[in-house]
C-alpha cells in the first residue's frame, strides 16, 4: 500500500509514484478515485432552502433559531482508503443536527450574491447577522458565520455565542490529533480548542474517526489597503447529557472587533424587511382590486374605492381585464406593500434598495403592460380599506416590467429602486411601496391602452402569510458616517470526512 502525506485542502496535491491521488481536509486525508478529476462545486440553495445533492444533502431552517438538517454521505472515507485500501471508499452516511442559539428568530433568505448562503439579518442584535452555507464537492462543508457590522452594545472583554451539534452517529469526540481525545466522551466532558480542528466523530475507535470537523474557529476581516486579517477564536466544548448533542460556545474579542471597524470611515450594510402576516402588528400587505363591470379606461383607472379587498390571502391575483364590450374594462388590481424600516434609524442614507415579489401563471395579454412601484399612502399601517384603491402615487420607483416576459412559473422578480424609490424608504418608521401598471400610473406619458376583447393580464403574487422564502422583501443598504468599512466575520465549518 503506498504511503500518503497529509496536506491541506485544496492547497497541495499528494503525489504517488508521480501521479497525483489525493488531496487533504484540514488534517484528514481525502482520496479519489484513479483517474478521476478532482472538483468543487458551489451548489445553489434551493426556494425550500434545500440541498439535495452529493455528498451533502442539507436542509436549512426557515428561522434563525431553528435547526438545520445535514447528511453527509460517506462514499470518499479516509479511513476506508488508508486501512481497506479500498478505492469505493464507501462507508454509511452520517447524519447531524446544527443549530445556532441565536436571540432573534429572524427570517432567513437565500443570498442573491452568494447562492449557496441563507442569511438571517440581525439574529444576534442590530448589525449581527447569522449565515449558513453550503459546499460540495469530493467531501462537503457546511458554512456558519456570524457577520458583525457595527459594534454590539457592552463593554466585556469577549462576546459569546453558542450553537448545538446533535447526533445519534457521532458518539466520539476527538482532537486535533486521529490518536488522540482531549475528553473522555462522558455527559458533562469538555474542551477548550483555539487554533486547531476538533471532530465529532462516527465510531468508537479514535484512531481511525468518520464524522463531522469543526474546522480551526478564526475571524477575518479585510482592510482598507486590500489585505487580510486572520485570527483565531477561543470555543468551548461540552458534551450534553443526552449524549447525543455537543454545546459550544465561541469568545469573540470586542478589541477584534473593533480593528475590523476602525478600518474605514463609512461601513455598508445589507437589511431585508418583510411584511407582517395577519394578524398584523406593525405593517401589511395586500390588493386592492376595481371590479366594476363596462368601465371606460378612464373611469376605471379614477375610480376612488375598491370593490374587492386581499389582505389575509397567502396569494392573490393582480389582474387587469378587459370587458367583451368595445373599449370597456372590469377589472383593475393595485397592490400595497408596506414595511417596518423603523430600525435603520436615524443618520444613515440609502445606497441601493430593491422589492421582490415571488410571482406565477401571469395572464398572456396583448396590452403591452409594465409592471412597477409607486408609492401609496393606505389609511392604516396595519390594515386594508377600500379607499386605499386610490393611495398610490405616480411616479415610477424603478424600471417596469413587461408582464409578458415574466416566468409562467414560481419565480422571484425583483424592482430595483432608482432615487425616488430610494428616497422614500423610511429610515425611522414604515416604507410604503404600491404595485400598479404603468398604464394606470403614468397615463398622462402612455395615454390609454389598446383595448382587445376579453383579454387578461396580470399574475399571482405571494403574500406574507404565505410564509417561508417567497414572501415579498424590501432590501435595503445603507451607510453611514464614523463606522467600519469592512464587516468582522467569525466563523467554523461543519466538514464531511
Amino acid at each position: 500500500m503506498p504511503e500518503f502525506v497529509p496536506t491541506f485542502w485544496n492547497t497541495l496535491t499528494q503525489h504517488n509514484v508521480g501521479s497525483r491521488t489525493s488531496k487533504v481536509a484540514t488534517g484528514q486525508v481525502a482520496y479519489k478515485k484513479k483517474g478521476a478529476a478532482w472538483g468543487h462545486v458551489d451548489s445553489s440553495v434551493q426556494g425550500d432552502f434545500t440541498v439535495e445533492s452529493f455528498p451533502g444533502c442539507v436542509q436549512f431552517p426557515a428561522n434563525a433559531q431553528d435547526w438545520v438538517d445535514l447528511s453527509f454521505d460517506g462514499e470518499y472515507s479516509a479511513k476506508s482508503q488508508i486501512v481497506n485500501s479500498d478505492w469505493h471508499n464507501s462507508e454509511d452516511a452520517l447524519g447531524l443536527r446544527f443549530r445556532s442559539d441565536a436571540p432573534t428568530n429572524s427570517i432567513g433568505i437565500i443570498n442573491p450574491e452568494k447562492p449557496w448562503q441563507v442569511i438571517y439579518y440581525n439574529a444576534f442584535g442590530s448589525g449581527c447577522n447569522l449565515i449558513y452555507g453550503i459546499w460540495r464537492g469530493k467531501t462537503s462543508r457546511f458554512e456558519h458565520v456570524i457577520e458583525i457590522t457595527e459594534m454590539p452594545p457592552g463593554d466585556s472583554e469577549f462576546l459569546e455565542y453558542d450553537f448545538y451539534v446533535e447526533s445519534d452517529d457521532a458518539t466520539t469526540f476527538v482532537g486535533a490529533n486521529h490518536d488522540s481525545r482531549p475528553w473522555a466522551g462522558n455527559s458533562g466532558d469538555g474542551a477548550t480548542v483555539e487554533g486547531f480542528s476538533i471532530f465529532l466523530a462516527k465510531g468508537d475507535d479514535p484512531a481511525t474517526p468518520r464524522g463531522s470537523v469543526l474546522r480551526t474557529p478564526v475571524c477575518w476581516w479585510t482592510n482598507l489597503d486590500g489585505t487580510q486579517t486572520k485570527k483565531n477564536v477561543r470555543i468551548d466544548v461540552e458534551i450534553q447529557s443526552d449524549l447525543a448533542t455537543v454545546k459550544a460556545t465561541k469568545y469573540v474579542r470586542r478589541s477584534d472587533i473593533q480593528e475590523a471597524l476602525s478600518q474605514g470611515s463609512v461601513y455598508r450594510a445589507d437589511v431585508t424587511f418583510n411584511p407582517d402576516a395577519n394578524p398584523e402588528t406593525t405593517c401589511f400587505d395586500g390588493l386592492t382590486l376595481d371590479a366594476n363591470n363596462s368601465l371606460s379606461w378612464t373611469d376605471i383607472v379614477a375610480a376612488t374605492d375598491a370593490s374587492n379587498l386581499y389582505e389575509s390571502d397567502s396569494t392573490a391575483d393582480f389582474r387587469i381585464w378587459a370587458k367583451s364590450s368595445t373599449d370597456k374594462w372590469d377589472f383593475l388590481s393595485r397592490g400595497h406593500f408596506l414595511f417596518d424600516t423603523s430600525s435603520i434609524g436615524s443618520g444613515q442614507s440609502v445606497d441601493s434598495a430593491s422589492l421582490s415579489l415571488s410571482v406565477d401563471k401571469n395572464y398572456f395579454d396583448e396590452f403591452d403592460f409594465y409592471a412597477n412601484i409607486y408609492s401609496t399612502s393606505p389609511a392604516s399601517n396595519t390594515t386594508i380599506a377600500t379607499g386605499d384603491h386610490d393611495s398610490l402615487g405616480t411616479t415610477p420607483f424603478s424600471t417596469g416590467k413587461k408582464i409578458t416576459d415574466m416566468s409562467t412559473n414560481w419565480t422571484t422578480e425583483t424592482w430595483t429602486f432608482n432615487t425616488d424609490g430610494e428616497a422614500a424608504v423610511d429610515m425611522e418608521g414604515i416604507s410604503k411601496f404600491g404595485l400598479a401598471v404603468n398604464y394606470d400610473r403614468e397615463v398622462g406619458t402612455t395615454g390609454d391602452p389598446t383595448w382587445v376583447a376579453s383579454d387578461r393580464s396580470g399574475f399571482v403574487i405571494r403574500f406574507a402569510e404565505k410564509g417561508g422564502s417567497h414572501i415579498p422583501v424590501l432590501t435595503v443598504t445603507h451607510s453611514a458616517a464614523s463606522s467600519g468599512s469592512p464587516h468582522y466575520y467569525y466563523q467554523n465549518n461543519q466538514h464531511a470526512s
